[in-house]
């Protein structure tokens, strides 16, 4: 890096100052990183991402009417509504939909623009953020550790489809680099920018702006421990995101028990293997129709990591030495609660900062110094390989219409806007009886009148009634507390009806009008309140640090331009690679991760087959097929028999093999359908299979050569 002379002008600085390649590089690596939703139109439907494309349909149309803040999601529970979106963080469908209304008029496009700008934010804040404290050369190490970890790049947004996180963590390095630029810049905006930054992540995946503000205290301390005034602004403009985020927790919080919140677990569901984190990165098999999620660090980061101990034990990389031990204290925790896979994003975040030290420019000189950044560059490009072939998607375009969202939930899939592991926020009793429907929305009426529906939108609907003596309406729409009604122009009381639902009591004969919506309460008022006075209070204070600002220059590392001509050549081989890598001629062996398995070669008398299983102590895993399709919702259960005595353990519950509902199978590939177990030491247990039908009776199993092998299907587990 060329210093400046420290008398020349500040306007003089800037004009000499020359272009950062090092942050086009990384905005090119990180646009990259999200090839496949650049090239692939389309999304799979067997994972979180269909529920977020439904969701995010469902806000476009609430912005459509007006609600400039949704809180109801109308066609859910066969037309009763659930106030989702109320509860819900928003930024996950309120993006994309945005998005959708101003440019795309597509659900699906729209998400895949989001994807992609989350991949180019959080390589080239990371850069940003690295770069400001330890260098360029670190500060890009650092961007293709973090966007090429398989956490990030794979396992969250294509085999999860887990679009908050993603997001969340786009918006990580972001938080932290606005924070620390507050801090060593202060510029006007920069206030603004933390709070707005700090509001997003509130509001868009809470989890990860709780681990974003620990991380910044842990960053801004070790560098300012000296100067522990300076940390007071950036928490003051957390603290403004926080209030800016008040119409989103503010009456989540206060009306969190005015409904039953219904846990529909995912099953099986996503959980860590400590030895797993360490396993290196598999390719995808092409005949698994769900790609299990492999949760593991990558070798890029372990290698990158191992290779900047020397110096960070040497003293030489304090800031490094802080994430590596900040990384091994997520890992213990990850390892001690391994169902919260979203914290594998967080150790990805801290093993990129902690290996960025391998490119230290005080550690080789000579002419291998201009080699070793590049060289660095492709050895992780090299261990991350796996990463670049994310799964194909054969759904080029997905129904998300309102009639599309109903069929969804009465085919049993699931709430189409609601990922299976999320629970779901009903006022509904468990056992209602669903009353016949009125063009669509559920309404009857107990006296002589006669009613017709006017129109139907999200958060409100309007009948036409004529009423021949006073009635009581019951409107199948559950209740919330901010439904209100008129009649003509008289406001009338709704009530929650004692078979579910609304009640609206009309006293009077009458013809008119009746339109039921749904309004304020005083916990949202105030939510409003706070958050418009917060945005007014941080926009006023940043008018008048524009006011009083004084003209300053920092001096930022660059790349030199040998670093930023090698990376440039690496950056057009990685074009070249990917686009021999999209003619899938690379793609592995259709069922090649089978291998090792016990094949069986169990047929059943619906079509569904049991090809082979996998077996250890604590673990049983069966992979599924069908040659036909299934017409119904199949699930199994597994318990476990005693083979001596016969005596058998509580079977697991009833769910769909794999978690996916057999009658959206795809035919001649194989559902990975893992089971955890609890095995009695020093005795010997089978696994006993049933499979059942929606009508309760069991399916019959039949041997590779035809014989029955009856209604349960037994396989040993262990031998004492």
């Amino acid at each position: 890096m060329t210093t400046l002379p420290l008398d020349l002008p500040i306007w003089m600085k800037r004009a000499t100052r020359r272009t950062d390649w090092g942050a086009l590089i990384a905005l090119a690596f990180s646009l990259l990183a999200g090839w496949s939703f650049i090239l692939h139109p389309g999304f799979s439907h067997m994972n979180a991402n269909e529920n977020y494309i439904f969701r995010t349909a469902d806000y476009a149309r609430s912005l459509s009417e007006a609600r400039l803040y949704p809180r109801w999601t109308a066609e859910t529970l066969n037309g009763y509504g659930a106030p989702i979106p109320h509860y819900a963080p928003p930024g996950a469908a309120y993006f994309p939909a945005l998005i959708q209304l101003a440019f795309t008029n597509d659900p699906l496009q729209a998400m895949r623009v989001i994807y992609i700008l989350s991949f180019v934010l959080a390589g080239t804040t990371m850069y940003a953020l690295v770069t400001r404290r330890s260098g360029a050369a670190s500060g890009l190490i650092a961007a293709l550790l973090y966007v090429y970890s398989p956490y990030l790049a794979l396992t969250a947004p294509h085999i999860l489809g887990d679009f908050p996180v993603v997001i969340g963590l786009a918006l990580l390095p972001t938080l932290l680099w606005s924070m620390d630029r507050l801090v060593l810049i202060a510029a006007p905006p920069d206030l603004l920018v933390t709070a707005l930054t700090s509001a997003a992540l509130l509001m868009t995946e809470p989890r990860i702006m709780g681990a974003a503000t620990l991380i910044a205290l842990i960053w801004l301390v070790f560098h300012e421990s000296k100067r522990p005034q300076a940390i007071l602004m950036p928490l003051v403009g957390v603290g403004f995101g926080v209030m800016i985020a008040a119409i989103f927790w503010l009456p989540a919080l206060v009306e969190h028990d005015v409904v039953r919140w219904v846990i529909r677990a995912l099953s099986p569901r996503p959980m860590i293997n400590a030895t797993g984190l360490f396993a290196p990165l598999r390719m995808l098999d092409p005949g698994e129709m769900i790609p299990m999620p492999q949760f593991t660090i990558g070798l890029a980061s372990i290698g990158a990591v191992i290779a900047s101990l020397p110096v960070i034990l040497r003293g030489k990389a304090g800031l490094q030495g802080l994430f590596l031990l900040l990384g091994g204290g997520v890992i213990a925790v990850l390892i001690t609660n391994p169902y919260e896979v979203w914290l594998m994003g967080i150790v990805a975040f801290a093993l990129a900062v902690a290996g960025s030290a391998i490119v230290r420019r005080d550690r080789i000189s000579g002419r291998w110094s201009r080699l070793i950044l590049p060289i660095t560059l492709a050895a992780i490009l090299t261990l991350s390989f796996p990463v670049w072939l994310a799964p194909r998607s054969s759904e080029m375009t997905m129904d998300t219409s309102i009639e599309a969202q109903t069929r969804y939930e009465q085919l049993g899939f699931g709430i189409a806007v609601l990922p299976p592991d999320a629970p779901l926020p009903t006022s509904l009793p468990d056992t209602l009886t669903v009353l016949p429907g009125l063009n669509g929305k559920l309404t009857t009426i107990q006296s002589g009148g006669q009613i017709g529906i006017l129109s139907h939108m999200t958060h409100s609907d309007t009948f036409q009634v004529s009423l021949f003596n006073p009635t009581s309406l019951q409107v199948l729409t559950s209740y919330f507390p901010g439904w209100g009604a008129t009649f003509g122009d008289n406001s009338v009381r709704v009530m929650p009806h004692p078979d579910g639902g609304l009640m609206v009591n009309l006293p009077n004969p009458d013809r008119g009008e009746l339109t039921i919506s749904l309004g304020t309460t005083p916990p949202r008022l105030m939510g409003w309140i706070i958050t418009l006075v917060s945005v007014g209070l941080v926009l006023l204070i940043t008018i008048w640090r524009y006011q009083q600002r004084t003209a300053q220059f920092i001096d930022i590392d660059q790349l030199t331009e040998s670093e930023s001509r090698w990376s440039g050549v690496l950056l057009i081989g990685m074009l070249f690679a990917l686009a021999f890598l999209s003619t899938g001629l690379f793609n592995p062996p259709i069922g090649y991760a089978l291998e090792g398995s016990e094949s069986i070669r169990v047929r059943t008398d619906v079509g569904l087959e049991l090809l082979a299983y996998r077996r250890n102590s604590a673990e049983l895993t069966l992979y599924w097929r069908t040659a036909r399709f299934l017409p119904d919702n199949y699930q199994t259960q597994v318990s476990l028999m005693h083979v001596e005595s016969g005596e058998t353990l509580p079977a697991s519950p009833l769910r769909h093999p794999g978690g996916y509902p057999t009658q959206r199978w795809l035919t001649n590939v194989y559902v990975t359908d893992p089971y955890r177990l609890t095995i009695p030491e020093a005795a010997d247990y089978a696994a006993v299979i049933e499979v059942f039908a929606p009508n309760g009776s069991r399916i019959t199993f039949f041997g590779e050569n035809g014989s029955t092998i009856g209604q349960t299907l037994v396989l040993p587990i262990n031998e004492g």
